[in-house]
């Protein structure tokens, strides 16, 4: 009898925690793929897209650049587009098939191939004997998600995510399989392919140098190796032969080993021995600009260090991931301890010291965990993992739930226009392009980083834009205008150009707030997520036209989205009144009559203060930083 009762129990007690590890499982699924689900909100793939169409169209590797700027071009741009023409077209070829969707899928396909690459492979022996370790594998691939959230943008780089993990399993299948050579015959086509579509595949080959410098160690130091020192010899050489041949290969290798790593480096020096100035601040201007400019390549908005937003997922996950991996293989001694340990350290120091790269650390530390659990019988700290990764999960889902309930996804991505689900951000809501292109089809129209990037794309060589995302076909002389206007909110440089219209993003204070200053210059057109400014000797007291609807407004995803185009609306009708336009600024209040107090509601109490009262303020409203 009490056998039975024993039995009972510890069948309903199996049964019980199959139960929740599924359930968790489940969660930890679903909510991974909701990390990988957001509109696009980077600009860099339209003009890859742009790009991308301009080879299918003409049948060549390399366009020129003068079908798409009016501005000077650097005829040194071709050497930038060795690394991404083949992602370029790709791209291209993807829209046509399935539009925006498509790319949005091809993310979350993306994550699950790095998932089934770093995690599911490794695993898949012990996932056969014990089943209940399914969902401890799905809480690594939630941890996946978010350390990668960085490479999960629609750009080239977004292939690393599939080609990183990828090398990393290869050499695993290489190392672990007794007809593992196999393998030798898809490392020159993934090298091949990766090469022609980001330059990240420089990583790629020094993380297979890494393992096998580490392989060769274990080896010689008479530890188990399922290779002999010959082979593992020859595949040292190999990466070696190929990064010698990048760097002649790919100006944007030589680039980015010497801003990148070199950099870095004295980023840490200055870090350790200059207590005056947190160390995040020398990272642009003293460190990084140099190496960038030399090649003509002026600095983006997002070339900053990881402990500037360490509360961001990508930040705080790798971290604990990478943590979790080095305490496994200082308690354990797997095969290629050496070449995980260096891999590894590389990456995380990649991770921590530039934001973009979070995602490679992150991949890395899932690596070595997954490894080391493959390969060990029994792991004193699998445990340990497990709560690890069941906390993140937790705090993730709570996380999740609060952002998609809230429309807040900023509290928890510390990102503006990163929304959950389908669509785009609103900057890149056709209606301004389209104006302009209506317009003025031969006026010269100024373009930020952003609306040059969409306006290459929807504008498809019939008018050529100022400057878009791709910095290499220009000057260094134009970026350093460029700047410098954005700096100073000194918009003369313009007239050099003969430009009498721009497009500028809603949510883009700096430049929003620069025109708006400029007597010279006044709102034309509102869109949802764009401004057309004109010259008051171009348009004069022509009327201001809405290119949105209030329905338009209140079906935004982000409350950043909405507040942009309240912003974007009551600045204007103070920027007409200042330059005394009250009647054209009237008009714009009566058309339609309830679009004045319905944007409202999406500014502050003190704002709704400012822009109600008689005299109206004409201080401007900032958007918040």
């Amino acid at each position: 009898m009490t056998l039975v009762v024993t039995q009972n129990v510890k069948t309903a007690t199996f049964t019980f925690n199959s139960l929740i590890s599924w359930i968790a499982g489940t969660m930890a699924l679903a909510i991974a793929c909701l990390v990988g689900l957001f509109h696009i909100h980077n600009s860099d793939v339209w003009w890859h897209i742009a790009w991308g169409d301009e080879m299918l169209q003409l049948k060549t590797l390399f366009p020129s650049a003068e079908n798409f700027y009016f501005t000077p071009i650097d005829p040194a741009y071709l050497k930038q587009l060795s690394n991404t023409f083949l992602g370029d077209i790709g791209l291209a070829f993807l829209y046509r098939l399935a539009g925006v969707p498509g790319l949005q899928l091809l993310v979350l396909l993306s994550l699950i191939l790095a998932g089934a690459a770093v995690i599911f492979f490794p695993l898949r022996s012990l996932l056969q004997l014990e089943k209940n370790w399914y969902w401890g594998a799905l809480l690594l691939f939630f941890l996946l998600a978010l350390g990668t959230c960085q490479l999960q943008m629609v750009r080239n780089a977004l292939f690393s995510l599939v080609f990183f993990p990828l090398t990393l399993a290869l050499f695993y299948w290489h190392t672990h399989d007794s007809k593992g050579w196999k393998v030798l015959f898809f490392y020159p086509l993934l090298f091949l392919v990766w090469s022609a579509t980001h330059s990240s595949y420089a990583l790629g080959v020094i993380a297979l140098f890494l393992l096998y410098a580490g392989l060769l160690a274990d080896r010689l130091s008479h530890r188990p190796c399922l290779l002999s020192t010959g082979p593992i010899v020859v595949m040292l050489i190999a990466p070696c032969l190929l990064l010698f041949l990048s760097l002649i290969y790919s100006h944007q290798i030589r680039v980015l080993l010497a801003g990148y790593f070199f950099h870095g480096i004295t980023l840490l020096f200055q870090a350790l021995h200059l207590e005056a100035s947190p160390a995040s601040s020398f990272l642009i201007e003293n460190n990084l600009r140099p190496s960038w400019e030399n090649n003509g390549i002026p600095l983006s908005g997002d070339f900053f260090s990881t402990w500037k937003v360490i509360s961001h997922p990508a930040a705080w996950s790798s971290l604990l991931l990478s943590l979790v991996a080095f305490l496994l293989l200082i308690v354990h001694r797997p095969r290629n301890k050496f070449g995980m340990m260096a891999l590894l350290s590389l990456t995380t120091y990649f991770g921590v010291s530039y934001f973009r790269g979070t995602g490679y650390a992150a991949i890395t530390a899932l690596f070595v965990i997954t490894s080391i659990l493959a390969e060990a019988d029994r792991i004193r700290g699998k445990k340990i993992v497990l709560f690890f990764c069941a906390l993140a999960c937790v705090i993730g889902f709570v996380g999740m739930i609060a952002v998609v309930s809230l429309k807040k996804s900023e509290l928890f991505f510390r990102e503006k226009e990163r929304v959950f689900g389908f669509g785009k951000a609103a900057a890149f809501e056709d209606a301004p392009y389209a104006f302009v292109k209506t317009h003025f089809l031969e006026e010269p129209c100024f373009t930020t980083i952003v609306t040059g990037s969409y306006a290459s794309f929807v504008w498809k060589s019939q008018k050529k834009v100022f400057i878009d995302g791709f910095f290499a076909p220009h000057p260094t002389s134009l970026w350093e205008e460029y700047r410098a206007a954005n700096a100073l909110e000194e918009l003369s440089f313009l007239d050099s150009y003969g430009i009498q219209v721009a497009i500028i993003e809603n949510n883009r204070s700096d430049w929003q707030y620069a025109f708006l200053s400029d007597p010279a210059w006044r709102a034309l057109a509102i869109g949802i997520g764009s401004t057309v400014y004109a010259k008051m000797n171009l348009v004069g007291d022509a009327p201001v036209t809405i290119l949105f609807t209030l329905e338009e407004v209140a079906h935004l995803a982000s409350p950043t989205s909405q507040r942009a185009v309240a912003v974007a609306y009551y600045n204007s009708l103070l920027g007409l009144a200042s330059r005394g336009m009250q009647p054209t600024a009237d008009l714009l209040i009566n058309q339609p009559e309830e679009l004045f107090e319905t944007l409202a509601r999406y500014l502050e109490p003190s704002e709704q203060e400012n822009i109600r009262q008689q005299p109206r303020s004409m201080k401007p409203i900032l958007l918040s930083p």
